[in-house]
């Protein structure tokens, strides 16, 4: 049976990017949302004139937030998967076929884009950081974790369903990958291309960021005991 698959982007300010991104996703994969979170610029107009459903943060509410409000979408409107993308050119769309492929033939609950079989042009720091964090996330959903940062990835709703998000900026994306383990669901990896635009400041802030990760994995012992003891009791 054919699953029913939309592309999920979350933007903030991307207008200079958004537009063929957006064009270039639709010639593989019908069903583009876009969730705003509080855009300054013209991403909305822009991602709506190329052929995006949108959704609108009207305040800035940061990436967790809007991942949370394009789950809900997809869940409500019986999408059978969601394939994450960010709006900045990173995540190639060509490469969903990648996706695509491995749900073709194997049906998995979720494939993590993996960009550490080649990372020329991954800034060094940011190397360092992604091999720190895989291996700590691997180390808390007791499965290998290969590229814990890459938000080039498939959920399906059968995940999204059984877990509740409670994070809400760059940190939800390892919370997603925690809890779906606790829950049983296996984690595939396919390889994408590394992309960084030099002129391109991150969003990402290296202290705080990384002060929210190592909050988030404190805190992730409570949740994996409580995930833990709700699987027991369903059994």
């Amino acid at each position: 049976m054919k699953k029913k698959i939309m592309v999920l982007i979350t933007a903030y300010n991307e207008q200079d990017t958004i537009g063929n991104i957006i064009q270039e996703i639709i010639k593989i994969i019908d069903d583009v949302i876009v969730v705003d979170d509080g855009s300054l610029d013209e991403t909305v107009r822009i991602a709506r004139q190329s052929g995006a459903k949108v959704i609108l943060h009207h305040k800035n509410q940061g990436k967790g937030a809007a991942l949370k409000t394009g789950f809900n979408y997809a869940k409500s409107h019986g999408y059978d998967g969601v394939i994450t993308m960010d709006g900045d050119g990173q995540h190639l769309p060509s490469e969903l076929n990648h996706f695509l492929s491995i749900l073709i033939d194997r049906d998995p609950d979720i494939i993590l884009g993996n960009r550490m079989e080649n990372t020329q042009g991954m800034p060094f720091h940011r190397l360092l950081t992604n091999i720190f964090t895989s291996k700590i996330i691997s180390r808390r959903t007791h499965q290998l974790i290969k590229d814990s940062q890459c938000g080039y990835r498939y959920i399906s709703t059968k995940v999204l369903s059984s877990i509740i998000l409670e994070t809400r900026r760059f940190d939800s994306e390892n919370e997603l990958l925690m809890r779906a383990s606790w829950n049983g669901f296996k984690i595939e990896h396919v390889p994408i291309s590394t992309v960084y635009f030099k002129k391109r400041e991150s969003r990402i802030k290296p202290v705080r960021d990384t002060w929210r990760f190592l909050l988030m994995i404190i805190r992730s012992y409570k949740w994996e005991r409580y995930a833990l003891s709700m699987v027991k009791k369903q059994r």
